[in-house]
């Protein structure tokens, strides 16, 4: 699984980092670009359907 890295943009959402990983994938603090809104992305291995 490909790690997101801080400043990559996925779906107009901003990465700013990682808050932390386990069995179900990744959770990264994002920010999204047009509305400032900031949220928490789950990245789950490729089994799992991509992003949730």
């Amino acid at each position: 699984m490909e790690t997101l890295q801080p400043g990559q943009v996925i779906d107009n959402y901003h990465i700013e980092r990682e808050l932390g990983s386990g069995g179900f994938g990744s959770v990264y603090q994002a920010v999204h670009g047009q509305i400032g809104r900031r949220v928490a992305l789950n990245d789950h291995p490729p089994e799992g359907g991509g992003f949730g």
